[in-house]
């Protein structure tokens, strides 16, 4: 056992039990110092990156450690334990049964980010230079920065919060950078949901993802539902609470988050074979978009789909289905435009509507069917009704995907 350094005057070097030699110096310290402050950063961060027999090592080592925190309160005047999300108390803190897990506590709702009347009082002058800088005006610099950074909440009736790491590199910057996501792509989280990818996959697909207060508070080790942990780790968060039904509403908090997470997703939820190149399309596809030119768009979504692994066995066709319109979804998001994903109407549902400042692109997919299906479903639900006032070009698109060749088989454009 490697000899633990020591600034104080404690010998730690005849015991090879950690605890013991915590113990020591804990009594070392707060008898010369006085009572101590005990922090602990990412204590669950080990933990994730292991499992089995290691992990269990781990647990057991941080169970004897922490356990010594109560039996030595008088030398502490509080602990202070963070981490990206929870694990069971019983497994660890059962001998630290004092702790008060305050994670959706109204009360610290705002601890840890910045409100939007701290960003204005105390941040006045940054917000002068980032939109000098920029070449806008500030409360288009403020909207900016509300969309990008802000959006966090933890608690239904709490405080929205920006993310204080982000916002205050784009103030020392003087840009509106992905800050979070360049410190550290999520691909060990990720990894983690390696086991739930097909939940993960339906992610950008969905309109809403509802979950009970369970789901939330509950320990890593106790529920399967990626959405727990995506929401412990601070990828997604609450939205809207209905208390009758004890239901909340997540989502991404904020763009940085929505667009950075689909980036480090995205390989992982399609298995597209060239993934540097795929990241190249996508933004191709989204100037095409901006361009109005929907012919390159489809070719390139074509060609996108067609990397898509080939699904065997009795369920085939509906699983390649599934992953198509998913992945469709995540493409859609990537570009970055205004999508809405199967948009309400009321005669039906639009499978996916793109907004660009100059251009309206409604989707209509069928699968293993004619084209001509999408585009009849498209005239006789009256889709277009909603944009009759609108002074954009509209694009009114039917494709067909096939469960056979795993691509577009077919799609046709009507303009007006």
């Amino acid at each position: 056992m490697k000899k633990m350094d020591c600034k104080y005057e404690c010998d730690t070097s005849d015991s090879p039990d950690l605890s013991e030699r915590f113990v020591a110096l804990v009594d070392e310290v707060s008898s010369s110092h006085g009572p101590i402050v005990f922090l602990v950063d990412e204590y669950d961060k080990p933990l994730l990156a292991t499992k089995g027999k290691e992990r269990e090592r781990i647990r057991n080592l941080y169970k004897s450690i922490f356990g010594n925190l109560k039996s030595m309160d008088e030398c502490f005047r509080f602990a202070w334990l963070t981490g990206i999300t929870k694990f069971a108390k019983v497994s660890i803190f059962s001998d630290l049964n004092q702790l008060d897990v305050i994670s959706m506590d109204e009360d610290y709702a705002a601890l840890c980010g910045i409100t939007q009347e701290e960003l204005e009082t105390t941040f006045g002058p940054e917000i002068e230079v980032l939109a000098e800088k920029q070449k806008m005006a500030r409360e288009a610099c403020l909207d900016n920065l509300r969309k990008k950074y802000d959006g966090y909440r933890f608690h239904p009736d709490g405080e929205r919060v920006y993310n204080p790491f982000s916002l205050l590199y784009a103030f020392k910057k003087k840009e509106f950078g992905d800050y979070w996501f360049e410190s550290g792509t999520p691909t060990t989280l990720i990894s983690v949901l390696q086991n739930h990818l097909d939940q993960l996959r339906a992610l950008p697909a969905q309109d809403k993802l509802i979950v009970n207060s369970d789901a939330l508070t509950s320990a890593y080790e106790d529920n399967d539902d990626p959405l727990t942990l995506l929401f412990q780790s601070g990828y997604l968060t609450i939205k809207t609470y209905d208390a009758k039904y004890d239901e909340f509403t997540l989502d991404y908090p904020n763009d940085e988050v929505r667009y950075g997470f689909l980036n480090a997703l995205f390989p992982f939820v399609t298995q597209l074979a060239d993934k540097d190149r795929t990241s190249l399309v996508i933004n191709e596809m989204s100037r095409n978009l901006e361009d109005g030119d929907a012919k390159s768009f489809m070719e390139k979504l074509q060609g996108l789909l067609s990397q898509l692994p080939y699904h065997e066995g009795p369920d085939a066709a509906l699983k390649a289905e599934s992953v198509f319109r998913n992945v469709v979804a995540s493409i859609f998001l990537l570009t970055g435009k205004f999508v809405h994903t199967e948009k309400h109407t009321s005669q039906g549902r639009i499978d996916s509507v793109v907004e660009t400042p100059e251009h309206v692109y409604l989707f209509e997919f069928k699968v293993d069917k004619p084209v001509e299906e999408a585009l009849e479903q498209m005239e006789r639900n009256g889709y277009a009704k909603s944009y009759a006032g609108d002074s954009r070009t509209l694009h009114k698109i039917g494709a067909v995907f096939s469960t056979q060749t795993r691509t577009l088989s077919d799609w046709r454009e009507v303009l007006g």
